[in-house]
């Protein structure tokens, strides 16, 4: 008997059920991966889960908007300042890069911007310290302890209602960024030599925002902090299929080639099937 399996198309929202693999090259250092948990999506305040504990977000506010889109699933919206789904420094020791400083990071995010406002894609800390990764008219740029550290990238490419990936890497010497347009698969790069400030150290108050800023923009699928420095490389591998970090794949949509046929030949395959 056969079972019809789908092939996973690695730039669209797979519609599975998400789950963590720990041997994923960007897992290294890993502190936290939350996602809009599907089925979940629907409401104010949708339930935000964290890959690798287990554990929920908290509301800010209200938890701000939610809703689901085919292009990037569950979703979650902080639309201002106030109001956001958040993991709180105190209760989530993962967070945790106090006292580690030099701190190299990787920040990942797939989202999509319905308007070109501005907001925050990521944002780890406060006001004054931790990391955000800001959107607004003039493109991405990586701020660390509220002071802006590379310049804007990828302004003149970004368009509303578009499904992104984007990830960054920084330490002391190099920060590098890939952005991916997961509608027509368009990678972009960028690299700068002026060092990434790893001198940041989050407070005891601070948070980790999950489709939170001032009059955002921005509705928020899943998203990624590692304490961990990777090249450009890895950076492209990750932006080929970046939804299988989140939503590790199974295996009915890894296995595709199912067990010769008398009648069609010894090389005979079946795409997309698998004997049960």
């Amino acid at each position: 008997m056969f079972k019809v399996v789908p092939f996973r198309t690695p730039l669209k929202f797979p519609g599975t059920s998400p789950g963590f693999d720990p041997s994923h090259p960007m897992s290294r250092n890993i502190q936290i991966m939350p996602l809009v948990y599907p089925g979940s999506g629907t409401s104010a305040g949708a339930t935000v889960i964290d890959c690798v504990t287990g554990q929920a977000a908290t509301k800010k506010g209200n938890g701000g908007a939610s809703g689901f889109d085919s292009s990037i699933g569950p979703f979650s919206k902080g639309p201002d300042a106030a109001n956001y789904m958040q993991y709180l420094q105190s209760a989530f020791p993962n967070l945790n890069p106090r006292g580690s400083a030099p701190n190299p990071v990787t920040l990942g995010s797939i989202f999509r911007i319905t308007s070109l406002g501005s907001g925050d894609v990521i944002n780890v800390g406060s006001g004054t310290t931790g990391w955000r990764w800001d959107f607004s008219v003039s493109g991405f740029a990586l701020v660390s302890n509220n002071v802006v550290n590379t310049g804007n990238s990828f302004g003149s490419v970004i368009a509303a209602n578009v499904p992104y990936f984007i990830v960054t890497s920084a330490n002391a010497t190099k920060v590098n960024t890939v952005l991916c347009n997961l509608a027509t698969g368009q990678i972009y790069t960028d690299t700068k030599t002026t060092a990434g400030n790893t001198a940041v150290i989050l407070a005891s108050t601070d948070n980790f925002q999950f489709g939170g800023g001032s009059a955002n923009t921005i509705q928020t699928s899943c998203s990624m902090m590692a304490n961990a420095f990777h090249g450009m490389s890895d950076l492209l591998a990750f932006a080929a299929d970046p939804w299988s970090f989140w939503y590790a794949p199974v295996l009915e949509q890894m296995i595709n080639i199912v067990l010769p046929r008398a009648d069609l030949g010894p090389s005979s395959i079946t795409a997309g099937a698998m004997c049960t």
